[in-house]
């Protein structure tokens, strides 16, 4: 289940199946649906859920995906409009870098295993909203 602090209308989320989402599935959040939620006193974040940020999701939004290594310790990076990610090996979670050479890189924050997470610090950084390709 998602908080909903973690609501933003346009981030992605897997939805289960009830009357506003019929077929459930990966769905962009939209403002009809919240207020489709609220009108009929449901509580919308019972059926949403996050989607883990996978190799093949940065790559459908436009991240080129790449891995490295800073002595024994491999990492792997994505970059997408200077927005660059590293996570150590393949291990969730991925952090923003903090440092751009990428044999000392750093990671700060929390760090993200969810689409919806990426998304938000996507647009606080860089004010554009981050969406897939179709």
């Amino acid at each position: 289940m998602i908080s909903v602090y973690e609501l933003r209308v346009g981030n992605r989320f897997n939805a289960a199946p009830c009357g506003v989402f019929p077929e459930g599935g990966e769905i962009s959040l939209e403002l009809s649906h919240i207020e489709r939620f609220a009108r009929e006193g449901l509580d919308i974040t019972q059926y949403l859920s996050g989607i883990k940020l996978t190799n093949d999701w940065l790559t459908k939004a436009g991240f080129v995906y790449s891995t490295g290594h800073n002595g024994s310790i491999m990492f792997n990076f994505a970059i997408l409009n200077h927005f660059v990610l590293v996570r150590a090996e393949d291990y969730p979670p991925w952090y923003i870098a903090t440092d751009h050479y990428y044999t000392r890189i750093r990671g700060g924050g929390q760090g993200m295993v969810y689409v919806h997470q990426l998304q938000d610090a996507y647009f606080s950084i860089l004010g554009q909203p981050l969406t897939p390709a179709s």
